[in-house]
């Protein structure tokens, strides 16, 4: 008769563990030259709240005149230990297990003379229970040990550990013992019930065949000590079926024997783990260890990715588009490489890009060309990742083009908001360094020694021609200032690789504070009038304005005009702001305030029209009723405008009620920063020209494959290369790899 093994497993949600851990050694020792001076050492150990211990103090073992790492620090100590693994039911990996963190922390001090004082802690390791479970035959380990101390020049110094189970009677598990009888000891948590049945194979007088059982139990006994593989224990089989086929005449005896032998090999169980499923459990753990060093070449290629996209640039303007925006070419290749895989490291890769142009934004501080520099870049990285979008979707279906518009919409949002955040801290650097200073005294004492030093005695002297001189020149300055600010190439006269049209939305932002600055300071009762807010009334010289505050007339009118159309060429030629194109309009209060002070008075005095047509928008469209008259009220007659303002029109400016985007009062107040972030398309109109070229330039150029093998040189002191070069080569590697298999 021939037994037959059933079993019934039941997995529970822990497992008791029992080890002794030997403390072995700390090498290599000292990780820098100045522990070189330690007397003795010890290692205290926590396993939560209530386990722990300490070791003997011990002297490091160093070799006279060494160098550092020559030396080690020998403990063999052991302890017994108890562990509760709670296995991580969330995670399914077959027949192997995964079990959530259980940690014991290993704590080196310097001992003190006085015991009852703890010392001082020098490194620190941490041995996670769950990455080892049940262990085999005793399992040496290596953890590296995070010194307090660290230097230029340490080494790494690894604590050696052996980790052993021993059973309830306290006998350690050795190599003899059965290589599953660690399931055993998981305290009747993997109950096994194994029933005895009789087979049908007998024979016909219904007597078993003593000599047969006798062969099958030898053979069984033999595959006992078969390795843990899968493939061993078939091969094993196989070798037995072929021994009891020796004989032709005895054929079907011997097929019914080896039929046996296999159903007995699998209903033998090692610790509640058959050898077959032993081999399935190192498949997976296999597949799993293969799984994470697949996941950790991402993280390095991510790395490298990031390190030469971002980490490894100078950001410097200069006349080539290709290599300004060499960030944005390269962290495009990295989103179009991890697009290929899985939605998750597509997710990671987004995240990594996104991160790294917040920091290097950061970095920047006030620094205004870097800033440009970093916000051209990604401006250019979302046109080039939108283009290689709407290439790729004209061959998808209806469903995959919605799912993939939803990723992209979701990177182009997040480098949006980083691209508003750079443009209004290049806003407020601008506004403040630049054109603040122009608008208080020092500036102004400055610009008057320039034009006419004799002729200007004191502050408030200026004739209206003299004034007029004195803003043009000071102002057309400070033009000139904000443009070698925000572009020092092109300040200079040369091309720049950078996106003009950044610039041009900077200095529209300025022109609107300094506009609305401008009519606040004109509009206040006298020069001595101070100012009210540091961003929309911020002018303390009346010196910087074109034309003198609180004195309106025709000709004042006209001098303001005039400044106005000067300040406008000016701006074209350094930015190519222009009022044609219908999107800007510069210095929108200014004119607004000298069309009113030339209006003809004929027009105001004409009953008829002021019948016919609204009085508001005869006048000024642009201004309320009361900030209307409170101008007209102190217009002075001129040379241009003999007549005073009849007091008719003051009177019928009473009776009107200005529109909801009317001026109403002063001072007015300056509009936040809007950021409207330029079209993909005219990003690729003025950057190369064509759609395909971006994308081509965009995802194949290989102009920086040489630098991949090691881009920090570039920015690295010379004698630190060596160094360098050394280290990291791996992740430059791999990613090179990926870039030159990329289509």
């Amino acid at each position: 008769m021939v037994s037959r093994v059933k079993t019934k497993n039941r997995k529970t949600p822990s497992v008791q563990l029992d080890y002794i851990i030997t403390i072995i050694e700390i090498k290599p020792w000292p990780p820098s030259q100045s522990l070189r001076s330690l007397r003795s050492a010890l290692i205290q150990w926590e396993h939560g709240e209530k386990s722990s211990g300490t070791t003997k103090p011990v002297t490091p073992s160093l070799v006279p005149g060494a160098t550092v790492g020559d030396g080690k620090i020998e403990f063999n100590e052991s302890f017994k230990l108890h562990v509760t693994l709670l296995r991580d039911m969330s995670i399914k990996s077959g027949d192997s297990d995964t079990f959530m963190k259980n940690c014991a922390e290993f704590n080196m001090y310097e001992p003190r003379r006085d015991k009852t004082v703890k010392g001082q802690l020098l490194a620190t390791a941490v041995v996670d229970f769950a990455d080892y479970a049940v262990v085999k035959d005793g399992l040496i380990v290596s953890v590296p040990m995070n010194c307090k101390r660290t230097f230029s020049n340490t080494c790494q110094p690894m604590l050696f550990l052996k980790i052993e189970v021993f059973d309830k009677n306290n006998r350690v598990r050795s190599s003899s013992m059965d290589r599953n009888f660690s399931e055993c000891l998981m305290n009747e948590e993997n109950v096994e019930e194994i029933e005895i049945t009789d087979d049908d194979v007998s024979s016909s007088n219904g007597s078993s065949n003593p000599q047969k059982e006798k062969e099958v139990d030898d053979k069984c006994e033999s595959l006992e000590k078969v390795s843990n593989e899968e493939t061993l224990v078939a091969e094993s089989a196989t070798q037995k079926d072929e021994q009891l086929n020796t004989d032709e005449s005895q054929n079907i005896e011997s097929n019914t024997l080896s039929s046996d032998v296999l159903k007995k090999t699998k209903s033998i169980k090692n610790g509640g783990r058959s050898l077959s499923n032993n081999g399935i459990k190192d498949m997976n753990k296999l597949k799993q260890l293969q799984h994470r060093v697949q996941h950790l070449e991402n993280e390095l290629k991510e790395a490298a990715a990031i390190e030469v996209g971002l980490y490894s640039i100078v950001a410097e303007h200069g006349s080539s588009v290709n290599k300004v925006h060499a960030p944005a070419r390269r962290l495009a290749r990295l989103y179009f490489h991890a697009c290929k895989h899985e939605i998750s490291q597509r997710e990671t890769s987004c995240k990594s890009i996104v991160s790294g142009l917040i920091l290097v934004a950061k970095a920047c501080g006030n620094d205004v060309p870097r800033l440009t520099f970093w916000l051209s870049n990604c401006v250019v990285l979302r046109a080039i990742v939108h283009d290689a979008f709407e290439q790729e979707q004209i061959s998808k279906k209806k469903k995959e083009r919605e799912g993939s518009r939803n990723e992209l919409e979701k990177l182009s949002c997040a480098i949006e908001k980083i691209e508003s955040w750079i443009f209004s801290r290049i806003i407020e650097s601008v506004w403040w360094q630049t054109l603040t200073p122009y608008m208080q005294s020092s500036a102004a004492r400055a610009i008057v020694r320039i034009i006419d030093s004799n002729s200007i005695k004191k502050k408030n002297s200026l004739s209206h021609q003299q004034q007029a001189n004195f803003s043009m020149e000071l102002w057309k300055t400070a033009f000139m200032d904000a443009c070698e600010r925000i572009c020092p190439v092109r300040a200079a006269g040369h091309d720049c690789g950078c996106l003009p049209v950044l610039s041009r939305l900077v200095m529209e932002e300025c022109m609107g504070r300094l506009d609305v600055a401008m009519f606040n300071a004109i509009l206040r009762e006298s020069d001595d009038e101070g100012p009210t807010d540091p961003v929309s009334d911020p002018i303390t010289d009346a010196r910087v304005l074109p034309i003198s505050s609180g004195k309106p007339s025709f000709g004042a009118g006209a001098q303001l005009k005039n400044a106005i159309g000067n300040w406008s060429r000016w701006l074209t030629d350094l930015f190519g702001i222009d009022d044609d194109d219908g999107s800007f309009k510069s210095f929108y209060l200014l004119n607004a305030l000298s069309d009113l002070m030339m209006l003809p008075k004929d027009m105001l005095l004409d009953t008829t029209i002021r019948k016919e047509v609204s009085f508001l928008k005869l006048v000024c469209p642009t201004f309320g009723a009361p900030l209307i008259k409170r101008i007209l009220d102190k217009f002075i007659p001129d040379e241009f405008c003999p007549d005073a303002i009849p007091q008719a029109v003051l009177q019928a400016l009473d009776s009107e009620e200005g529109g909801e985007d009317c001026v109403t009062s002063v001072p007015c107040t300056a509009t936040s920063v809007v950021y409207n972030p330029p079209s993909e398309s005219s990003i690729r109109s003025s950057i190369l020209g064509s759609e395909k070229q971006l994308t081509r330039k965009s995802n194949t150029s290989d102009d920086e494959l040489d630098e991949i093998s090691s881009p920090l040189t570039a920015i690295i002191d010379a004698t630190t290369k060596g160094s360098w070069k050394s280290k990291g080569t791996i992740r430059y590697q791999l990613l090179k790899e990926v870039w030159m298999n990329s289509q």
